[in-house]
């Protein structure tokens, strides 16, 4: 997850299921990072425990 901290040449980053001590920068004129996409959510697919708590998480404020 991207975190508000990032600058125009540096993204602070923490994993969506991480903490603080997790967090880490990227230095864009260092590294190629491009936009992410993913399919949405199929309903006929239902998901497992981790999936529905890693969900929870990312809509949890402060994450």
């Amino acid at each position: 997850m991207v975190l508000p901290d990032s600058e125009s040449d540096l993204l602070v980053l923490r994993p969506l299921g991480g903490s603080d001590d997790e967090i880490t920068g990227i230095y864009l004129p260092l590294e190629n990072v491009s936009p992410a996409t993913f399919d949405l959510p199929d309903p006929s697919q239902v998901g497992d425990y981790r999936s529905a708590r890693l969900l929870r998480d990312s809509n949890r404020p402060g994450s």
